[in-house]
């Protein structure tokens, strides 16, 4: 058996042939792995994993302490086949090796395999190295600590039961009863404080260097047209899940093409000439096949004509002059036009369809190419950070059925408490939604967000993490804000173009359907949900215990 010990003092007994090679620690919460390179036969690992690496930064697992083992070598790079595998973007598929000297203390040699940016053992770029105590390694972005630590064998500590921990008479979990360790602060089976109830957080970490050195570009192209950002942008989540989100990766592409076609379609025509126009949300009345136009209503149409359009217009108006006064000779000239066009525009696109209610998603601004590219490249963001989250923990059979949802449900919020008689397009609504999902989902997930300021040629930007409760918050204010705003405005019924209604309605329903999924016990989030976070213990009669959900739970994974 593989017996080795934690900083703390506790001791990890396993069988060569466990499944599970990672595990944390009940007293101080650290976590302890196994790499090994080879198939261990029984007894082979006594008295072996004397040598550990201690993850410093740069990965997603900083703090975790690795134990080497076997005779194999320990290989460390991108490719799947790697011991330890490094994702980060400055390690290169096959970048170096820990080859063994001798057992008892355990020697190891470090040796690069011709990376791109080579290894660094102390600050000092090296091919190959013998390692020694306290040795601090670079591989890429990512630092390791080397170490020679007696195993709990070797330390002469008695050999216990298979086991991921000691059991004793101490407290039992409150969850799975099962008896912990006297001093154990958490139950592992579960993966909660025994105390409180309240989750370990399982999460898909990031290197936040690697998210601000890929993000630089696009921030610095970005800014050249939004040159500054009044509420943090997200770049990725730490949000965990059990599939590839394929089904979010269709949408978007679907998206981005229908939305680029619309927008090449519609060059050079007005928005009511171009029959493709009938996809976007029309309200009910939003033809205007009507000789008495507001002055909003007149406003809109004229925003929406083209060059011989209002050529038209003109000359309708140097007819009428002298005939109606000059404060209201373009109304009148213009319904004017309208009543002689009134067989036409019964068969232009402007009225409702029930199609719409989901069509609408699927294309965005086509005012301008850069409108375009700011209002489909924002969407497709957080389609992509929040959405996919959403997906991989649900499945793509469930975003397919939720995704048009959560579009439809949007679309009438904005069409009963909107007063605009504009038409709406964009995926905002139905992302709101999803966005609205994840902030019961997985509320406590760090999110990485960016903010960025240029000032003439220079760029300032910064890359931090949020709480996912705290990033979405500040977007779901924004649009509660914009609608009071725009209800005191007058004149501005539709909240200056951006569909607020919209957003909100879509993420209460969003917020609606996770919480019915948490209290119907369809899903299960790894104890990251928000009755779990908040609420702990107390959480377990909407939910059920964490023990029922033992079955399901993320496997375990030697590497990153």
């Amino acid at each position: 058996m593989i017996q080795i010990s934690c900083e703390c003092g506790w001791q990890w007994t396993l069988a060569e042939a466990a499944p599970i090679k990672r595990t944390m620690c009940p007293t101080c919460g650290a976590t302890l792995s196994i790499a090994c390179a080879e198939e261990l036969p029984e007894g082979g690992g006594a008295g072996d994993f004397d040598s550990s690496l201690k993850i410093l930064s740069g990965h997603e697992h900083a703090g975790e302490r690795i134990f080497l083992g076997g005779v194999a070598e320990i290989t460390f790079g991108k490719a799947d086949d790697r011991t330890i595998r490094l994702a980060e973007g400055q390690v290169s598929r096959h970048h170096c090796h820990l080859k063994r000297l001798d057992f008892g203390p355990s020697r190891w040699e470090l040796i690069d395999e011709d990376s791109t940016n080579g290894v660094r053992v102390n600050g000092v770029r090296v091919t190959m190295k013998r390692l020694e105590e306290g040795d601090v390694i670079r591989v890429g972005g990512c630092e390791l600590r080397f170490s020679n630590t007696p195993t709990a064998a070797a330390a002469g500590a008695p050999a216990g039961p298979l086991s991921y921990h000691s059991r004793s008479d101490g407290p039992r979990c409150p969850s799975c009863a099962q008896s912990l360790a006297s001093t154990a602060k958490i139950c592992l089976e579960c993966g909660i404080y025994s105390e409180t109830g309240r989750p370990i957080l399982i999460a898909q970490g990031r290197d936040e260097d690697d998210i601000a050195i890929r993000a630089e570009a696009g921030i610095i192209v970005t800014s050249m047209v939004l040159w500054v950002t009044p509420l943090p942008i997200p770049l990725s989540s730490e949000a965990f899940g059990r599939s590839k989100p394929y089904a979010t990766w269709g949408i978007a592409i679907a998206t981005v093409l229908a939305s680029v076609i619309f927008y090449i379609a519609t060059r050079g025509e007005t928005t009511q000439s171009f029959s493709g126009s009938q996809l976007m949300l029309w309200p009910e009345g939003s033809g205007r096949n009507t000789t008495h136009l507001t002055a909003d209503e007149a406003d809109e149409i004229l925003a929406e004509m083209d060059a011989r359009e209002l050529a038209l217009l003109k000359r309708r108006m140097d007819e009428m002059r002298g005939q109606v006064s000059e404060s209201q000779l373009e109304r009148r000239a213009l319904e004017s036009i309208i009543n002689d066009m009134k067989d036409m525009i019964q068969g232009r696109p402007g009225h409702f369809e029930l199609y719409q209610l989901v069509t609408h998603a699927f294309l965005h601004d086509n005012s301008s190419l850069i409108a375009l590219i700011l209002h489909l490249g924002g969407n497709m963001l957080f389609l992509l950070v929040f959405g996919a989250r959403v997906n991989a923990l649900l499945g793509n059979v469930a975003m397919l059925i939720l995704y048009p949802l959560l579009a439809t449900g949007a679309a009438m919020a904005h069409l009963l408490l909107s007063d605009t008689r504009a038409p709406m397009l964009g995926a905002s609504g139905a992302i709101m939604g999803l966005a609205g999902m994840y902030l019961i989902l997985f509320p406590a997930h760090r999110v990485y967000c960016a903010m960025w300021l240029r000032v003439f040629v220079e760029v300032f930007f910064k890359v931090f993490t949020l709480r996912g409760f705290w990033m979405l918050g500040c977007y779901f204010l924004y649009d509660i804000l914009m609608i009071y705003l725009a209800s005191r405005r007058a004149g501005d019924a539709h909240g200056g173009g951006v569909a607020h209604w919209a957003h909100t309605g879509g993420a209460i329903i969003g917020i609606t359907i996770a919480l019915g999924m948490l209290m119907s016990r369809m899903i299960n989030c790894g104890g990251g949900d928000l009755f779990s976070v908040t609420l702990g213990k107390y959480a377990w009669g909407f939910i059920g215990k964490p023990s029922q959900w033992a079955k399901k739970a993320l496997p375990a994974k030697v590497v990153a």
